[in-house]
């Protein structure tokens, strides 16, 4: 153990660059005191990565009790068994919902049972929206033939079509930014550039 600054060094930097709590600094301070160099305390990533996995992995039966909570949050019931993720899942069913089914749940802080609850019913969609960024940032960096004749490009709007000729864009991102330029438009230009490979 040692020390990579001053405590005050420590607390500021804990402070300004980690944004700890009031609380989290409470139980830094002591540490910081008898040695311990300063490094960012955990923020429960991983206690997030090992609960979404445990609930991947643990099923739970099908019971009356079990039911009788679905139907209560008008949920459809479960015939055999189901992951307790997949019951978190439910629009309607939350973390806390299925305590009671949950034989030998860790005792977790609220802000990690908040953020496992979070990523398992938005896994989906998160999905999507990055597979979308990236496939825009793949697009966006398709480079358009200086000697581009958007006039004869059918399903350009007009607007689009004299805009795209005045500046002459390099990129499908640049012509993206042009103002009068929609994502119609885009699209066209996009369908353009596959068929003229």
């Amino acid at each position: 153990m040692h020390q990579s600054g001053s405590v005050e060094d420590c607390i500021d930097v804990a402070i300004l660059a980690e944004g700890y709590t009031e609380a989290e600094m409470d139980i830094a301070m002591p540490m910081f005191q008898i040695g311990f160099k300063c490094e960012p305390l955990d923020r429960g990533e991983e206690a997030v990565r090992r609960e979404i996995a445990r609930m991947e992995a643990k099923g739970v039966p099908a019971s009356e009790e079990l039911n009788a909570m679905l139907a209560q949050r008008e949920s459809a019931p479960v015939a055999n068994s189901a992951r307790l993720a997949d019951l978190v899942r439910r629009p309607q069913i939350s973390y806390e919902d299925i305590a009671p089914f949950d034989v030998n749940r860790p005792d977790l802080p609220v802000s990690v049972t908040e953020e496992v609850e979070i990523q398992i019913k938005y896994a989906g969609y998160l999905a999507r929206q990055e597979k979308q960024v990236a496939e825009f940032k793949k697009e966006e960096s398709r480079l358009l033939p200086q000697d581009l004749d958007y006039s004869a490009i059918a399903g350009l709007r007009l607007e689009a079509r004299e805009k795209l000729s005045e500046i002459r864009p390099m990129s499908i991102g640049q012509a993206g930014r042009v103002s009068g330029v929609s994502p119609a438009d885009i699209a066209v230009l996009l369908i353009w550039l596959e068929q003229n490979k």
